[in-house]
């Protein structure tokens, strides 16, 4: 992507002083978005912030105007770089009822075939999929394990 003139002599000054003072506010800027991305800031969020700053006006309506255009983009952004392994794309399941099994003849009991495709964040192509029969109490219990957990990253 080429920039124009202007546009590419300001974020490059010849002058050595200017050229740290652009790099300052390029950490500035980064640093805010990075903030309002993990903080999920709105767009009003961020016009209030900027305004309580020492900005420019300019840099001021640049970090707006990138919001405002960018805002899910960097979101998502954030959030791949926050995935360091495996993470869940799909959960399937199916109500089925055991008839039998190799100890019981005639068992009729509902049990849960479960699927979890899972892939790591940077590649989306080789997904692993695991399959699994859960019963009735064993699905009580990873209840209980989940709500524990939701409650916990809540508490956060």
């Amino acid at each position: 992507m080429e920039l124009d003139e202007p546009i590419a002599r300001l974020l490059d000054p010849e002058d050595p002083a200017e050229r740290s003072v652009v790099e300052g506010n390029l950490d500035a800027c980064r640093g805010v978005l990075t903030r309002a991305s993990e903080e999920g800031w709105t767009m009003s969020m961020m016009e209030n912030y900027v305004k309580e700053q020492d900005l420019s006006e300019e840099v001021s309506e640049t970090l707006l105007n990138v919001w405002r255009r960018n805002e899910s983009k960097i979101r998502e952004e954030a959030k791949k770089k926050s995935f360091w392994g495996n993470s869940l794309k799909r959960l399937s399941w199916r109500v089925d009822v055991s008839t039998k099994s190799r100890y019981v003849e005639d068992l009729n009991e509902p049990c849960a075939i479960m699927e979890l495709n899972m892939s790591n964040s940077g590649d989306g192509e080789n997904a692993n999929t695991v399959k699994f029969e859960i019963d009735r109490d064993m699905l009580a219990r990873m209840n209980e394990e989940v709500t524990r957990l939701q409650e916990l990253i809540s508490s956060f």
